[in-house]
């Protein structure tokens, strides 16, 4: 029987089924009145039609008076545990029904937990932990995104979120706060840090310090956002554990540099806007090289010893040559270049764009390649040189590195609030003493993965501070056949596989 049903039984006892609808009467030929809530409604018999008179297989408007029928109680148990009583019990007087007295609200926060009552008087437990973020190293577009998100993620889990500021040298200085939802409004579209970061390692401070301060605001988590410093940084916690017990709780470093050189993802917040900014300039230096006509221009782009940055906006700048670390190059190189140039200018096209990334070759600097392209070129093209410098860290950030850093900052803190749970003592500490505890958390071949430090230390060029694999690389050969450069060498050309391009 349906709840419509159960409902008209209750209101209306007289009913009667033909057919598929619904009849009511009474004896006034009015609805009965409403009896909910009434005792004599309550206790009074049900009644049930033993059978249909002939006169009401038709329907008509008015059904007849009905004299023939049968009282019986069976059946109707059911019904009678469905209907409302005709007295709510009251509630107890006392505020705790069950003699369980609330903690002290001045030691709520030395606790992972905190047990309340709702209006019904039940139970509800809530789990709350205390999750600090800081950035370390250097400013990139989308860091402001990212910390916005584990703020506002954070407490819509129910935790506390607490920003440091200036980076482990704020976190020794007591430069911590509580963030609530307003502080980060607008934040997403804001470029730079602006909790302020500083070039600075956890060891560079004091492992000692850090763990003091870590202890005595009660951390539960440590969002480490940056560049290799912040990577090293969770690398030297992880290791200092067994010294230092305060931090074992989840450590995640969510890279953030427009070097795009932290180990254990391909793609960096900040990167893409760099990237963005480095091609906008290189467009505008080109219409300068064309409008001059048969000039050279030297480009130095930032990224310490990773050249991704140099490559890729070489290859979307359409420029004649990227010089980086990654791929030595000797005199004999820069002469080939000149060459190919001084044929260029003989053609339509009379202008060149050269890339050069500034820790590319100790010797060969910025300034000799423009000395050695203006005294090679006399009377053919003139050159010049242009040190980008910090305006590629400047700008608005790019909708990717937004979206990106958004989306890193949801998956951290789960990934975080998952551990600490799992982890959680019944004293409200957290012991997380796990390599999966100190991760990197990236992109990977389209993929967020989560990559335990420990697991990445065989991959990672500490003195250049850099992976020893890198994905892009495999796109050099492009950049001088796209330039119709003669001298494309064979070992230029890798084989690679559909995993690998993926």
């Amino acid at each position: 029987m349906s709840l419509v049903l159960q409902n008209i039984i209750r209101r209306c006892p007289s009913t009667i089924i033909t057919k598929g609808f619904f009849r009511f009467w009474s004896s006034n030929g009015q609805f009965p009145s409403h009896p909910m809530g009434t005792e004599e409604y309550e206790n009074q018999p049900r009644k049930s039609l033993t059978e249909l008179p002939d006169e009401l297989t038709e329907h008509e408007d008015k059904p007849k008076f009905i004299s023939e029928y049968e009282t019986t109680k069976d059946g109707w148990e059911w019904v009678d545990n469905v209907l409302f009583k005709s007295k709510i019990p009251e509630p107890p007087n006392h505020s705790t029904p069950s003699g369980w007295v609330p903690p002290n609200p001045t030691l709520a926060r030395q606790w992972s937990y905190f047990v309340d009552r709702d209006r019904f008087h039940s139970y509800a437990l809530y789990h709350s932990f205390n999750l600090a973020v800081l950035n370390v190293g250097a400013p990139a577009g989308g860091v402001n995104a990212t910390i916005r998100s584990i703020v506002r993620y954070g407490l819509c889990e129910g935790h506390n979120t607490f920003a440091i500021f200036d980076g482990f040298e704020g976190l020794i200085n007591n430069q911590v706060k509580s963030l609530q939802w307003t502080a980060v409004n607008g934040w997403s579209s804001v470029g730079g840090s602006l909790l302020g970061c500083q070039k600075t390692s956890a060891a560079k401070v004091g492992l000692a310090a850090v763990a003091e301060k870590v202890r005595e605001n009660n951390f539960h988590a440590l969002f480490v956002i940056g560049g290799y410093e912040a990577y090293l940084s969770v690398l030297q916690m992880y290791d200092a554990r067994s010294t230092h017990p305060e931090f074992q709780i989840p450590l995640i470093c969510i890279p953030a540099t427009i070097s795009n050189n932290v180990p254990g993802t391909e793609f960096s917040i900040g990167a893409d806007t760099a990237l963005n900014e480095i091609v906008k300039i290189c467009d505008k230096i080109k219409q300068s090289a064309q409008g001059s006509k048969r000039r050279i221009f030297v480009i130095e782009t930032m990224g310490g010893y990773c050249g991704y940055l140099a490559t890729m906006a070489a290859l979307a700048s359409g420029a004649d040559q990227a010089y980086i670390y990654e791929e030595p190059f000797t005199i004999k190189d820069l002469i080939d270049d000149v060459d190919h140039l001084r044929k260029k200018m003989e053609g339509h096209l009379k202008r060149g764009l050269l890339l050069r990334n500034e820790m590319a070759n100790e010797h060969y600097s910025t300034d000799f390649i423009t000395k050695l392209l203006q005294e090679e070129g006399k009377g053919v093209f003139s050159a010049r040189s242009n040190v980008l410098g910090h305006m590629q860290q400047g700008g608005l950030p790019s909708p990717f590195d937004r979206a990106f850093g958004t989306k890193l900052g949801c998956k951290a803190v789960t990934y975080a609030v998952s551990l600490i749970e799992q982890a959680a003592t019944e004293e409200g500490k957290v012991v997380c003493n796990t390599p999966a505890s100190a991760v990197v958390l990236g992109l990977i071949k389209r993929q967020n993965e989560f990559t335990p430090v420990e697991t990445l230390k065989s991959n990672t060029d500490i003195e250049h501070r850099m992976p020893l694999e890198q994905w892009w690389l495999k796109l050099r050969p492009l950049l001088r056949i796209l330039a119709k450069h003669e001298s494309v060498y064979v070992g230029d050309f890798v084989e690679t596989s559909i995993d690998d391009v993926d």
